[in-house]
């Protein structure tokens, strides 16, 4: 069945689109009739868990596989059939995949000096033989300093990798991507390979980058606060399909239904199924599922949702309270760190404002509207 949503967010004709596209391996199929569109100078994160399809959707793009069905498009051109080189499309993997025995500038110029001097002029000296190399090599010296210099990289220009940090050759992956002036940038997992501290400050050089060149952005990423950070707008794929595919407030605040629910957010979504302790959050619970996020839940002796504290975990700032209702429904709530605790095994109480409560029809898992 084709998805039906077309994740689109821009307006004229998408640097770089998918047009119902399904992919299968055999009898597996783990892409399914999906559509997305990518617009010039639009940042676009496809946000996924393990195995939900996004990498081959990357590279389905990128022509690095050629899809079961369907169409790639660019800048309204069918591009299916063409080769990844005739797509001008920037690719960064997780691994950076640098060239250990060349320097930072000449790993950053090897794009180019591939595109643009024959094998032969790319032999050590054929400058000293034609005009037209020394010319290309000298545009090619021009551009490689530019990307470099906006990058920050202008002092490590003779450096190998192995002499440089994470965070540094990351750089380097990106000015060699950068350097050809693609049409668009894909990045597959660029960040998971960063310690914390230097991830937050990667992802502010890279929308950095991307508000600079104004090129079209494609993020592939597992990481919640990678995507919804960095962002324009957040394409949630789930089993092969985009589930929801909209701003990152949006993504958030209004999920489009159960499953993008439960996926988004740092702790998994309480949902409530029709009953009691549904009801006891808003009347909409007789028939319908309530949903509340840990955190949107506060403790309160006269609220009308109670659970048995079954264990809590301290975190610092945060302490998470795991919990088991009368209906035998585990529930997850978030407090601050200094909030005073029952023992194991009592019973406390909890409420939450009507403006942070979440309801889905009990048989599609669709979102639906709560009266305000």
């Amino acid at each position: 069945m084709p998805d039906i949503l077309h994740a689109s967010g821009g307006t004229g004709i998408p640097a770089l689109s998918l047009r119902n596209v399904s992919k299968s391996y055999g009898e597996t199929e783990v892409v399914s009739g999906l559509s997305l569109d990518l617009h010039a100078g639009e940042f676009v994160a496809l946000l996924g868990a393990s195995g939900s399809g996004k990498s081959t959707t990357l590279r389905m793009l990128a022509g690095l596989e050629r899809p079961s069905s369907g169409k790639v498009m660019m800048a309204g051109q069918d591009v299916t059939d063409s080769r990844p080189a005739a797509r001008n499309i920037a690719l960064m993997f997780q691994s950076y995949a640098l060239y250990p025995h060349l320097s930072v500038k000449q790993n950053i110029a090897t794009p180019l000096r591939q595109a643009q001097l024959s094998a032969l002029a790319r032999l050590p000296g054929a400058g000293l033989l034609s005009a037209c190399t020394r010319r290309r090599n000298a545009d090619i010296d021009r551009r490689t300093r530019d990307i470099a210099r906006m990058l920050r990289l202008d002092g490590l220009l003779d450096r190998k990798p192995g002499q440089l940090s994470g965070g540094q050759q990351q750089r380097v992956a990106l000015a060699r991507a950068l350097v050809r002036d693609p049409s668009a940038f894909l990045l597959d997992e660029p960040l998971s390979n960063l310690d914390t501290a230097l991830r937050h400050s990667t992802r502010e050089e890279i929308r950095e980058l991307h508000r600079r060149t104004g090129h079209a952005f494609l993020l592939v990423t597992h990481d919640q606060a990678d995507a919804l950070s960095m962002a324009d707008r957040v394409a949630v794929m789930i089993a092969g399909r985009i589930a929801q595919c909209a701003p990152a407030g949006d993504i958030y605040h209004r999920p489009a239904n159960r499953d993008v629910a439960r996926f988004i957010g740092a702790h998994r979504m309480n949902i409530l199924s029709p009953g009691p302790e549904a009801i006891a959050l808003h009347p909409r619970g007789a028939k319908d599922e309530i949903g509340v996020r840990p955190e949107a839940l506060r403790i309160d002796p006269e609220g009308g949702l109670s659970a048995r504290l079954t264990s809590a975990a301290f975190h610092g700032e945060e302490t998470l309270l795991h919990l088991r209702t009368e209906g035998d429904a585990e529930l997850l709530v978030v407090t601050d760190g200094t909030a005073p605790l029952v023992p194991q095994g009592e019973t406390m109480r909890f409420s939450a404002e009507a403006t942070r409560l979440h309801c889905f029809d009990p048989t599609t898992g669709d979102r639906l509207e709560m009266a305000s």
